[in-house]
């Protein structure tokens, strides 16, 4: 357990990508909900949005094996090491630096996802073919608005920081 908390403390990809894991994956576990239906409006709907969720589902993929990779690559070398962590190279703090831009893409996903969410929430609502589904993809989109302004603070605090 000492070695998978030494490895998390030097795991940056981790910390930058555990919001997007969660905030895109259960988007595409609504836009799949809204899909699953009889209703033609609620199915075509549902497909637009599960266009959408698709690049994020991408960079879940993408960063989950960026994290698995480091994760191995770090447990490695301190099992080769003897317990140092000191000696982790260049080549690894500029592998765990570049995850810094994920935080660009959900700050270009995040409010494409979030207007589509909400839009498509009002549209549901609209045509009477399911509050509960308009009301939590309404929900959604001011979430994700509100989610892009935090990532965007984020970001350029980390870019403003010398």
């Amino acid at each position: 357990m000492e070695i998978i908390r030494t490895i998390m403390e030097f795991d940056i990809i981790f910390d930058n990508s555990w919001i997007p894991w969660i905030v895109f994956t259960f988007f595409f576990i609504v836009a799949l909900i809204t899909r699953r239906t009889d209703n033609r409006i609620r199915r075509r709907t549902g497909n637009i949005l599960l266009g959408v969720s698709i690049p994020g589902m991408l960079i879940v993929l993408v960063s989950l094996l960026m994290f698995i990779f480091n994760f191995f690559w770090i447990l490695g070398h301190i099992n080769f090491d003897t317990g140092s962590t000191g000696g982790l190279g260049n080549w690894h703090e500029d592998f765990e630096n570049f995850s810094i831009y994920f935080f660009l893409i959900p700050i270009l996903l995040f409010p494409i996802q979030g207007i589509t969410s909400f839009i498509s929430g009002i549209h549901i609502l609209r045509r009477g073919t399911g509050k509960v589904i308009a009301v939590v993809l309404i929900i959604i989109g001011i979430a994700l608005t509100a989610l892009t302004i935090y990532f965007l603070r984020a970001f350029l605090y980390f870019a403003a920081d010398p």
